[in-house]
């Protein structure tokens, strides 16, 4: 059973939230099956922001650091798969 899952975690919904973020951010590697590209790749980069911000507003500094890494991964992602297109 995964420690998200495990009902010993004394707050799961921290938990939770992070890996909501990371779900909704790795939408963006699906990028070779969408046939509206820019569209896609805008669409799916904001997507970890709706639990990105639910983390930033813990206001615990290692977690804000943690959520501007990804963010910073899935924005140059996107930009990287839009400058070299092919």
């Amino acid at each position: 059973m995964s420690k998200v899952k495990s009902n010993k975690l004394k707050d799961k919904k921290e938990f939770e939230n992070h890996h909501q973020t990371i779900v909704d951010g790795f939408n963006i590697f699906g990028w070779h099956l969408a046939q509206a590209l820019d569209e896609y790749l805008n669409e799916n980069k904001g997507g970890p922001d709706f639990y990105g911000n639910r983390i930033l507003k813990e206001k615990k500094e290692a977690e804000t650091a943690w959520w501007k890494s990804y963010k910073a991964v899935v924005l140059a992602f996107s930009e990287f798969i839009l400058t070299n297109e092919m």
